[in-house]
């Protein structure tokens, strides 16, 4: 008996989710369009799309054409019912965003810290910033995008060492009372672009991240690769040569080469901002620019082969910010993968803009309340 009360409580809760989805994906549905595309019989479509109506994540809205009886009333998603709230923890910044449920951006806060080196001055910073986000609109709950591998909650000790035995969710989750969920920052900026960038409905694709560390999210069949324990992605850490150390204690790490503190260190005396520096004309500027690209062409050679990915999306300061590193870092792809089924215009950068991650991380709560819509429920006022 309770395993049939359990299987009757997970279809409600598939069957809610789907009705959901269909009606976020769409302009509004009627209850009879619902009832003919899902095969459920109509008292059961009024039922579900009641509870919805009830979380307050639907509504009705106006009235379709008549096929000739009395005309349906549309359903349609209320994308402000409430919000949702999303972390970017970089090595040395936070940013803090605040979202509806169509995935635009309300608010943003940027600042930044030395996160590395002290855990709990910036996780008090991010809880002050999300209080500070905070409206009447009710709060469906926090999303975290962190630097790191994630294994049972905690960050990795060789990575971040300051980070050792700090629970970040449940550190968070006491100190502003709504539900947290944390993620790797690459898998988080792949998620966005799955739901809102130039990979919506792109089934298989890779999203790279270049900042102080490299990251990739892997996206396959729809879904983000987390492997065994969540540390599938770990691009920055792959080795593509014997030289340079790199922060996990390894020789000869993507990260090692590429990484912008390593970066920054091989530029000549600035007085500007390396960004800036990188994307001028100077042969010191132009040299590093294509080595940093041969790095990672090395890199996505080996992603390419084994995942064959339909696409590569690059997120970061430097494929933001240096338009000419595209055009290099195809061009140092097709030398080394002549026979590579992507083509160099599969080779994208994010249009999501800088708060690309802290966005998937906003977008880490809907994806988990389009999967149960019950947890619409939890939403704190």
């Amino acid at each position: 008996m309770t395993d049939l009360i359990y299987d009757t409580r997970l279809l409600r809760q598939q069957n809610l989710s789907r009705i959901l989805r269909a009606i976020w994906t769409s302009a509004g549905l009627s209850r009879a369009d619902l009832s003919r595309h899902f095969g459920l019989s109509r008292s059961s479509v009024s039922s579900l799309s009641e509870q919805l109506c009830t979380l307050g994540v639907i509504r009705e809205a106006h009235l379709a054409a008549s096929s000739g009886g009395r005309p349906p009333r549309v359903l349609e998603l209320d994308p402000d019912c409430c919000s949702v709230i999303g972390v970017d923890l970089g090595s040395s910044h936070i940013a803090v965003l605040s979202m509806n449920l169509f995935g635009e951006i309300e608010q943003v806060l940027e600042l930044e810290m030395d996160c590395c080196n002290h855990p709990q001055q910036a996780l008090r910073q991010i809880a002050e910033m999300i209080a500070e986000l905070r409206t009447s609109k009710p709060l469906l709950g926090v999303g975290v995008a962190v630097p790191s591998p994630l294994v049972h909650g905690h960050l990795s000790e060789q990575i971040l060492p300051a980070w050792k035995g700090v629970h970040i969710q449940s550190v968070l989750e006491a100190m502003v009372g709504v539900r947290v969920s944390v993620g790797n920052d690459a898998n988080l900026g792949a998620l966005a672009e799955r739901w809102w960038g130039t990979c919506k409905g792109v089934d298989d694709f890779v999203f790279i991240k270049m900042a102080t560390g490299v990251g990739a999210g892997l996206v396959q069949n729809g879904k983000v690769l987390l492997g065994d324990i969540g540390y599938a992605g770990e691009l920055g850490h792959v080795p593509i040569s014997t030289e340079g150390v790199c922060r996990c204690g390894m020789k000869g790490c993507l990260e090692a080469h590429i990484g912008l503190p390593r970066l920054v260190k091989q530029a000549p005396a600035l007085d500007q901002p390396f960004v800036s520096w990188l994307s001028g004309s100077s042969s010191d500027a132009i040299a590093l620019l294509n080595q940093t690209a041969e790095s990672l062409s090395i890199a996505l050679s080996i992603l390419v082969n084994l995942l064959n990915p339909q696409r590569i999306v690059l997120w970061g300061p430097i494929p933001e910010q240096v338009p000419q590193f595209l055009d290099v870092l195809r061009t140092s792809i097709s030398s080394r993968n002549l026979w590579s089924p992507i083509q160099p215009s599969s080779i994208q950068v994010s249009g999501l803009g800088q708060q690309g991650v802290a966005q998937g991380a906003a977008t880490l709560l809907l994806e988990e309340a389009f999967s149960n819509p019950l947890l619409f429920a939890e939403m704190q006022g």
